[in-house]
């Protein structure tokens, strides 16, 4: 997952992503946080440790911005990292400027030249060169581009993710703001959906509701059952499962009972409820669980790979992770065949990304390429919130030290002890 600080994350408020094993769930929510290295007279910028200090060197480990903060994050797309110095939070930029004069408490990622941040126990916004767009005078924040929600007294109220500007009073319980076309809001008890300024578009009656996906169907819950419903608050289907997943293209798990099946997008069943297990589409596969064991199926059904695994993880960049045994894991590709053998253990989150992946064995740590060569030595400790390689970079910890330190696609270590 993105990789938010070098010696660890500070913070756990909504964009920060949590858990290592549940990490295969957060991609597909925060895979809009992909940023770029940044380039300076052509070189890239890494997180270079030297002992506890933190700088930035290019991809020949000279340095670049000298090792003297405490931690950084690697730069996000808009060029800006987030350094701790004298135990506050500072935004650098590429020539190692801070882009403003402010010291915050807390922070999160520049997403889109925007980030949130906090200044004594009180949140606000701030664009990539230090401009206050939403001064901080609010108690919480849920942030998404396009629209975000601030809460004061209790209360949430609709802000424009660009302008700053204030799109709604603060009127409501909760909000969702990870939703399509209309938000979540909550009033008196219950859920329903408003446009970008605050406006009911879908009367509040639900107990729980997910977003609005891009395919215009949002899950609602009424008494014990959940269902979906389209943008005029229509019913698509029964509301009748007692679970469900958002609708991707190729349609939306849902589960009755103990088992799940998949709906189309009117509602209905184009995969009978036969799985105890299901999975995000990926490339035009998922891993469902059928007696026991794993297998992989197309949106139609039809069985792709059989049903002979303990384990089995969603496809990226054309390879998924298979388990017959808790130790004996490897790769294989859309036909089922065997590309990396099964040598390893269990890792949850062990997708490649970017050509690499992280694999272990005798609970260490290292990473691999395609070919199954290994790039990194697996003696490493794993950060639990960063467990991949993204943005030209991945992170280990010494097991030695137990601090962390970050490396390149050529196996490059960017640390001095």
């Amino acid at each position: 997952m993105k990789k938010y600080s070098a010696d660890i994350v500070h913070v756990s408020y909504p964009i920060v992503i949590g858990n290592k094993k549940m990490s295969k769930r957060f991609i597909i929510i925060f895979i809009v946080f992909t940023g770029i290295i940044p380039i300076v007279n052509g070189q890239e910028l890494f997180p270079f440790r030297k002992d506890s200090l933190w700088g930035f060197c290019d991809s020949n480990k000279i340095l670049v911005i000298p090792t003297k903060y405490e931690s950084v994050s690697i730069f996000s797309n808009c060029g800006i990292s987030t350094i701790k110095t004298n135990g506050k939070y500072r935004f650098l930029d590429k020539s190692g400027e801070f882009i403003n004069q402010a010291e915050y408490d807390k922070w999160t990622y520049f997403w889109l030249s925007r980030t949130y941040a906090w200044q004594e126990n009180k949140v606000g916004l701030i664009d990539s060169v230090g401009n206050i767009l939403v001064p901080f005078l609010y108690d919480d924040i849920k942030f998404t581009k396009g629209i975000i929600g601030f809460k004061k007294e209790g209360k949430w109220a609709l802000f424009d993710y660009y302008s700053g500007k204030q799109k709604s009073r603060f009127k409501f319980q909760d909000v969702i703001t990870r939703s399509s076309k209309l938000m979540g809001v909550k009033i008196k008890d219950k859920w329903g959906f408003a446009n970008k300024k605050g406006k009911i578009k879908i009367k509040p009656k639900y107990g729980e509701i997910t977003g609005f996906s891009s395919l215009g169907l949002a899950g609602v819950k009424q008494g014990k059952y959940w269902g979906f419903i389209d943008l005029e608050g229509n019913k698509v289907g029964a509301i009748e499962y007692s679970s469900l997943q958002n609708f991707q293209t190729e349609g939306a798990w849902v589960k009755k009972g103990e088992k799940w099946g998949l709906i189309n997008l009117k509602g209905e069943i184009v995969i009978p409820f036969q799985y105890s297990s299901v999975s995000y589409f990926k490339e035009g596969l998922t891993s469902v669980k059928l007696n026991g064991k794993y297998g992989y199926i197309d949106s139609l059904g039809k069985t792709v790979i059989p049903f002979i695994y303990d384990y089995a993880f969603e496809f990226s960049e054309g390879f998924a992770s298979v388990c017959l045994v808790d130790d004996s894991c490897g790769y294989i590709d859309k036909e089922g065949k065997t590309v990396i053998p099964l040598k390893f253990q269990t890792n949850y989150g062990s997708e490649f990304s970017e050509g690499l992946a992280e694999v272990r064995q005798n609970e260490q740590y290292g990473f691999i390429d395609k070919n199954g060569i290994i790039v990194v030595e697996i003696k490493y400790n794993s950060p639990t919130d960063y467990n991949d390689f993204s943005d030209g970079v991945g992170m280990l910890i010494d097991p030695k030290t137990d601090k962390r330190f970050y490396f390149n696609r050529n196996g490059i270590l960017f640390y001095e002890d």
